[in-house]
């Protein structure tokens, strides 16, 4: 019978602890957990070249595209190589992606924009207004208006 008791238990005690995680505010301090940036290996679409530093997508099909701001796809992250599979098909070939928040050329943004939603224009830039993209870049994170880049949390859903 204690062979029976414990796992049960042990999954009470689990499911109490999930479900204080969700449907109530806080009333104290939480140490809330963060996940860092990470890597993603994906395969590269057929007909296609992605340049280290580029801005990627995935297709219809799962596979890494530059991204765009006209052909619907999702936005994942940053080409961390350049890799060639213009005369390969689908999957010929994959590509190593980083997530996480990266500096995209844009046009007219300032810190009034951190916060709001980026728009791709191409495979290097964003813009804060969708004048004909489909395409969600990520979340305005930080405007260097220096330098020219705004910092986007690359790789949030398109709605």
């Amino acid at each position: 019978m204690k062979k029976i008791i414990l796992p049960i238990a042990v999954c009470l005690i689990a499911l109490v602890t999930a479900s204080a995680l969700y449907g109530a505010a806080l009333t104290a301090e939480r140490n809330t957990p963060q996940k860092a940036g990470r890597s993603l290996v994906l395969n590269v679409a057929a007909s296609t070249k992605i340049f280290a530093g580029a801005m990627v997508s995935v297709d219809a099909t799962g596979n890494a595209t530059n991204a765009n701001g006209t052909v619907r796809i999702q936005v994942v992250g940053r080409a961390e190589e350049t890799v060639d599979n213009l005369t390969g098909t689908n999957g010929a070939k994959t590509i190593k992606v980083a997530t996480g928040i990266f500096g995209w050329g844009y046009d007219t943004l300032d810190d009034g924009d951190i916060g709001t939603v980026a728009y791709v224009v191409d495979n290097q830039s964003v813009s804060k207004t969708n004048i004909g993209q489909t395409n969600i870049a990520g979340v305005i994170f930080d405007v260097d208006e220096r330098k020219s880049l705004v910092f986007v949390d690359t790789g949030k859903v398109n709605p």
